[in-house]
């Protein structure tokens, strides 16, 4: 998987995602205090603060039972709303990978929220 240091930033700072993590299955963390990324298994009892790094599956899987666009509309209406959501940083390429635009249109989706890069954080937009 690849991880950016951005994406990083993004999980960590997407605390609704980290709370929906259990942690019993084998998942990409990263401990900040080390600068360590890799996979754990059982990484809910390590006594280090793990940040759960969801990958394109899990954030998929996030939206899937809620929500019939899924199956139907797919990634033509994700790519339109989020640029309609980005405006022309979207148009510009303003995520960098997949993981990166999973989790932000989870975040969304979910929880009305966007990323400011400036800020590094998580912006709500009503």
């Amino acid at each position: 998987m690849k991880i950016t240091d951005r994406y990083k930033k993004m999980a960590l700072k997407a605390e609704e995602i980290q709370r929906r993590w259990d942690g019993r299955y084998c998942s990409w963390v990263w401990v900040p205090h080390r600068n360590w990324t890799g996979l754990k298994q059982n990484a809910h009892e390590m006594s280090d603060n793990c940040v759960w790094l969801p990958t394109q599956e899990e954030l998929q899987e996030m939206l899937a039972p809620k929500n019939a666009f899924w199956y139907y509309m797919g990634l033509d209406y994700l790519n339109k709303e989020m640029g309609e959501v980005y405006g022309p940083l979207y148009a510009q390429g303003y995520f960098n990978d997949g993981n990166e635009f999973w989790l932000a249109v989870v975040m969304w989706r979910e929880y009305h929220k966007i990323w400011d890069d400036e800020k590094e954080e998580w912006e709500v937009v009503s």
